[in-house]
């Protein structure tokens, strides 16, 4: 065909948007070769930090909420190992 040339057929994929929202299996099956889903973990971000609130609201503690990261994992996640190793190699000595 003249006049075109081969790239990559993308997705974006928001739950609620106006694009009809589909697998990825089942855009690769129409012949899209990418497809992100950008707000996914965001919204389901925003129902768990729902979820604390009211419990937070309700009981007045945390206690007994056991959707929560330990704070170990919380390190491990921004990988805080890495930003104390950095941190030592330009710390000075005095």
């Amino acid at each position: 065909m003249a006049g075109s040339f081969e790239v990559p057929v993308f997705a974006n994929m928001i739950e609620g948007g106006k694009t009809p929202f589909l697998s990825a299996s089942e855009l690769e099956r129409l012949g899209f070769d990418m497809v992100v889903y950008p707000l996914s973990t965001l919204f389901a971000s925003i129902v768990a930090m729902q979820e604390m609130v009211n419990h937070l609201k309700n009981t007045g503690s945390t206690v007994g909420y056991d959707k929560i990261a330990s704070f170990s994992d919380f390190e491990k996640v921004i990988g805080l190992a890495n930003y104390s190793n950095l941190e030592s190699m330009f710390a000075s000595d005095h």
